[in-house]
């Protein structure tokens, strides 16, 4: 059998975003709402004028945050003055790199009672202080009332890239009022790939592993000189490609890649599982050699799975191939052995009277007993109403429970207590116990008796254990009259 497949591995170029706090203190502007002063992190970089707003919260500002809890506000004025921040970066955007920064801005049409216009954005890099020699972008006039994210690409030409500084400005030679927001900077570095992890595979006769950093490259630099945007592997090897954008940037990756000789697969499956009946079980098809992916299909059975789940209600085989990527297939099987559980039967839920003893036996033969509470002798005796229940053990360790509620009837007796009186302004009932069937002198069938008038009661109570009578003489007297 000789099936050909590209095994492809695919790379593709992604912007990884470096955690904020790699490039700056701030980025979000953080801080307390407050007029003319700067978040922490951040400073103006021109004495003597006056500073941005934390905001919002400040001059009828109130648009709700893009990240985080604040952000900055910046004024340009008709009197051709404007504001400015600057901050250093925690970590350089070096000359030999590229990175996309992104901001968001908003306008403000209304700051205090100044109808405001909208103004630009310009962004300085250097590696000084407040140096606004080397602009690295100019945003167009922002008009946006609500906030919208801006990126740009920098590419470092002179220095390494220390300090940056955001500068509100005019959109035209004539100064005027205007208004700038702005909010969650991020710095992320580009182009980025990755070629994977050094790995170890088994490829199928003929068969290419292709390595691609993916695109958005403009050209491709291999370690035998080559060119091409992708690579293709079929020796072992340590392979590594330099891929460069349209602005001059490259990025480089490596890969150490081991191609195995192909070995026929071999089944790992045991011969036979030993189960109780009623378990469940996991059968798994497990091989090795051969190259992976694997494929499977057991017979009869609509799972593809490595493995399977089934309940064992009867000995059988299962049946399963096995078929790998380069499409050799292998068969096997295994024998699930059940094994029959143990059958017991405490009997019906039953009652019997007090004096008297219940023996429950599951029989005999067993391996192993528990009781509901923990005793483990074979027969237990019950003297008092529950529920008890007993799991055997059997020789092969299958085991079986089973339980029963047994009642324990009281034997009757009733006590109406002293012959008596009460007046006849009073309440005066007998009681002859609960758990019973009644028989009162006149035939009522109750468990209580109100008493009326003056007499001999007597009551007979049974159950199955037998019956008891006792009688009790009331004797009710006439209230006092009032005087």
């Amino acid at each position: 059998m000789n099936k050909k497949y590209f095994i492809v591995i695919l790379f593709g170029l992604f912007l990884s975003q470096q955690g904020l706090s790699q490039y700056l203190a701030n980025p979000s502007f953080e801080g307390t709402p407050q007029p003319d002063i700067p978040p922490p992190g951040w400073a103006i970089c021109t004495a003597g004028l006056s500073t941005p707003d934390v905001q919002p919260g400040n001059f009828g500002v109130y648009l709700p945050p893009s990240d985080g809890n604040t952000y900055l506000g910046m004024t340009a004025r008709e009197n051709n003055t404007w504001e400015d921040v600057h901050t250093g970066l925690i970590l350089p955007l070096s000359i030999d790199s590229c990175y996309i920064i992104k901001i968001d801005l908003a306008f403000q049409p209304n700051v205090a009672s100044y109808n405001m216009q909208p103004i630009t954005l310009k962004v300085y890099g250097h590696n000084t202080v407040c140096d606004k020699n080397n602009m690295i972008w100019q945003s167009p006039a922002v008009g946006n009332e609500d906030w919208v994210t801006y990126e740009f690409l920098v590419h470092p030409a002179v220095v390494d890239i220390t300090d940056l500084v955001l500068e509100a400005y005019y959109t035209s030679i004539v100064p005027y009022w205007g208004y700038i927001l702005m909010d969650n900077i991020r710095i992320e570095t580009t182009p980025k790939f990755e070629l994977g992890n050094d790995t170890t595979l088994s490829i199928c006769e003929g068969d290419s592993l292709i390595l691609d950093p993916g695109s958005g490259f403009i050209s491709y630099l291999w370690q035998d000189g080559s060119s091409d945007p992708t690579y293709l592997v079929d020796t072992t090897g340590l392979y590594w490609v330099q891929a460069f954008i349209e602005e001059g940037c490259s990025w480089t990756d490596s890969i150490y890649i081991t191609i195995e000789e192909y070995i026929d697969m071999e089944s790992l499956m045991v011969d036979s599982i030993v189960v109780c009946e009623g378990q469940e079980v996991s059968i798994s098809a497990a091989v090795q050699y051969g190259a992976d992916p694997y494929s499977y299909q057991w017979q009869n059975l609509p799972d593809t799975t490595e493995s399977i789940i089934v309940i064992a209600d009867s000995s059988m085989y299962y049946f399963v191939t096995i078929t790998d990527h380069c499409g050799f297939s292998i068969s096997d099987s295994v024998k699930l052995v059940v094994i029959e559980k143990p059958d017991i039967y405490l009997g019906q839920d039953t009652t019997f009277c007090e004096g008297f003893s219940l023996l429950l036996d599951p029989g005999e033969g067993f391996l192993g007993y528990m009781w509901q509470d923990s005793s483990m002798v074979q027969t237990y005796t019950v003297i008092s109403t529950g529920l008890y229940w007993v799991e055997v053990t059997n020789g092969d360790g299958c085991s079986d429970i089973d339980s029963i509620f047994v009642l324990v009837d009281p034997i009757p007796l009733v006590d109406l207590g002293p012959d008596t009186g009460y007046c006849d302004n009073e309440d005066f009932i007998l009681d002859a116990g609960s758990g019973y069937i009644y028989s009162w002198h006149d035939g009522n069938t109750s468990q209580y008796y109100p008493v009326t008038q003056s007499g001999l009661y007597w009551v007979t109570i049974l159950n199955g254990c037998g019956e008891d009578t006792d009688s009790i003489y009331v004797e009710v007297y006439p209230s006092p009259e009032p005087n």
